[in-house]
């Protein structure tokens, strides 16, 4: 795993749950996932694929039904709390927000991906198929209301330094665009 693909999205999804939640969180020790294993409990997980050339990344935030209940309480309306599919499109919310965030810290790394509309997987014994053949790295967030993980998987190589410098300038170009 490319460590300047897991920055961002750690970064992104610590800003947005400061933003949004209120809630500080702290990155624990990364491990390695079997893709076979199943996610085990009542877990509500949003997954992201993300697409460029020669390359793949998938992200999955996962949250326990408490977790994602004491994060809704933060984020959703007082009369909206008794209603769990709320919460559960919220999760799809987050992962778009914190994938969108990932995107944005990426692209000035001169990487730029096409992602998916997230897809939201709640059960107790399913498995997260990421989009990737690559190892699969999974991250604990630790909260003062408990503790959600990431899952982040890169396929790929590093870009050249010749992609890179054709991507920043692409993405000038774009930018210096008068539309009006």
């Amino acid at each position: 795993m490319q460590i300047n693909f897991l920055n961002p999205v750690l970064d992104a999804c610590s800003n947005v749950m400061s933003t949004m939640a209120e809630l500080t969180i702290d990155a624990g020790k990364p491990s390695l996932r079997n893709p076979e294993e199943t996610e085990k409990g009542g877990t509500v997980t949003g997954l992201i694929c993300m697409r460029a050339n020669r390359r793949a990344a998938s992200l999955a935030i996962i949250f326990t039904e408490d977790v994602l209940q004491n994060i809704s309480l933060r984020m959703l309306p007082d009369d909206s709390q008794d209603n769990q599919f709320l919460a559960f499109d919220l999760v799809g919310e987050i992962s778009n927000m914190v994938i969108g965030g990932a995107k944005a810290l990426l692209l000035k790394q001169g990487y730029n991906f096409d992602i998916t509309l997230p897809t939201v997987i709640r059960g107790y014994d399913y498995l997260i198929a990421h989009q990737t053949q690559a190892p699969i790295l999974r991250i604990p967030l630790e909260s003062e209301i408990g503790t959600f993980y990431v899952e982040a998987s890169f396929q790929g190589t590093p870009l050249t330094k010749k992609e890179k410098e054709n991507n920043l300038a692409a993405q000038e170009e774009v930018s210096s665009l008068e539309l009006f």
